[in-house]
């Protein structure tokens, strides 16, 4: 995914279509894990494909989607 988002070129539609859907996806999941099975690179990926996207509020969206 990190890769996709890396060299796509139409980010707009990335940003509507794509990452909501995704965020709620693997953050819901991350956050329902045991703590022992949880991965950071999970969150490192999510975080390298906001910086890409350019969203800026990422930390605020994964702190209400882990619930912390």
């Amino acid at each position: 995914m990190e890769t996709y988002v890396k060299k796509a070129e139409d980010l707009d539609y990335i940003t509507s279509n794509f990452i909501p859907p995704l965020l709620d996806a693997v953050l819901s999941d991350y956050s329902q894990n045991v703590p022992m099975a949880r991965d950071a690179e999970v969150l490192n990926v999510m975080a390298a494909i906001m910086i890409r996207l350019q969203v800026s509020n990422f930390m605020s969206i994964a702190s209400r989607c882990l619930g912390v």
